[in-house]
């Protein structure tokens, strides 16, 4: 017997014993007490305050007892049965959420702030949901209708690009894959099809209209569709002023206009009219050398070449050695605009002095003159 409670009985004093060290919370529901309560290692049913010690992660703890209204921790692992908390876990998972592996009635992983690092951060259920400006992470925006610009009204971040979202947000239309920016507007639809906010943009729709005005004489109108100007530097007969255009329901003539007279000589000049899509991915090339044989030798006076290809013509051209004078192609309506996709295109004339018929198809080695055309 120990002294105090010796005392204790031989002056009639009331004596407890020692008072238990508090309560000590762990996670909401864990509590410990001297080391007998609940989790704490244990290798008897004596050794703990409940009366019930366990086999679990680690070697034997207390466990307590538990029911609907005081659960066990809320991990994979656990469970209430015999109404008594009962832990099988195999061993601490600390990259898995939701998990006491270890038994010690805390989630092995830690949960943090979601970073771009293709893992569960938050224990959210979701991997790389991360917040605004999260070190990694990109805005993106919904395009709906699959043409690689999204909806400014609709957006979120990502980690990485997924199927659907894009980080153009200049779709003014994500219904429409025919709308979205740098298209070519189509002229007579009411839509805005490249989202510069006007449906007719002036620059296209808004053209001198190539029309015919007299059904006696079909090609009597003439629009003047370009006005370049003179040059300085540049010799009168290479120098483009103006581009003019008549049309009849089969043909159009394109004329153009120099600052003087054609080059006839001495030495080989040429003449080409490019028509093309309107992003100016030029597809026919119409090559007209007035100096002939004489100046130009081997090379045509007057060919036809479709996205480098030389092809058959009906096309005829003529020139008008006056000063000023000028070249005229008259070209089928029905040779090239099977070729162009929009009713709108582009048209660009270039005057070349060189004998090297591969620059006729790439360069303007001398001047050039180009505007959009709508038909």
């Amino acid at each position: 017997m120990r002294w105090s409670h010796l005392v204790c009985v031989l002056t009639l004093v009331a004596c407890d014993d020692p008072p238990k060290p508090p309560l000590v919370p762990r996670d909401g529901l864990v509590l410990h007490d001297a080391g007998r309560g609940f989790l704490a290692a244990c290798t008897a049913d004596t050794d703990c305050d409940s009366g019930h010690c366990a086999a679990m992660a680690g070697g034997k703890r207390c466990t307590r007892a538990c029911s609907s209204t005081d659960p066990c921790p809320a991990f994979t692992g656990w469970s209430c049965s015999a109404q008594l908390c009962q832990c099988e876990g195999t061993g601490k998972q600390p990259g898995t959420c939701g998990v006491d592996g270890d038994c010690d009635g805390l989630a092995d992983k830690e949960v943090k702030a979601e970073t771009c690092n293709g893992e569960d951060d938050d224990c959210n259920g979701t991997i790389d949901d991360v917040a605004p400006g999260t070190s990694g992470a990109k805005l993106y925006y919904r395009d709906a209708d699959g043409d690689k610009f999204g909806d400014l009204n609709k957006s979120k971040w990502l980690c990485a690009a997924e199927a659907g979202w894009v980080t153009d947000n200049g779709d003014c239309d994500d219904s429409r894959a025919d709308v979205h920016p740098g298209l070519i507007e189509v002229c007579g639809d009411n839509v805005d099809h490249d989202c510069d906010g006007l449906k007719e943009d002036p620059d296209v729709c808004g053209l001198t209209p190539i029309v015919v005005s007299d059904v006696n004489d079909p090609m009597a109108l003439s629009a003047t569709l370009k006005t370049c100007g003179a040059t300085s530097g540049i010799a009168k007969a290479l120098d483009i002023t103006e581009l003019v255009a008549k049309q009849d329901k089969t043909a159009i003539k394109y004329t153009v206009r120099f600052a003087g007279s054609p080059a006839l000589g001495p030495t080989c000049a040429s003449y080409v009219l490019h028509l093309g899509t309107f992003d100016k991915a030029y597809e026919i090339a119409y090559v007209y050398r007035p100096a002939g044989a004489t100046f130009c030798g081997a090379l045509a006076d007057f060919e036809v070449f479709q996205k480098g290809k030389k092809v058959a013509t009906a096309a005829t051209v003529a020139f008008n050695a006056a000063d000023p004078g000028h070249v005229s192609f008259t070209i089928p309506k029905s040779e090239y605009f099977p070729s162009l996709s929009t009713p709108t295109y582009y048209l660009k004339a270039c005057s070349n002095a060189t004998s090297d018929a591969a620059k006729d198809l790439t360069d303007c080695t001398s001047d050039s003159c180009e505007t959009p055309v709508h038909r």
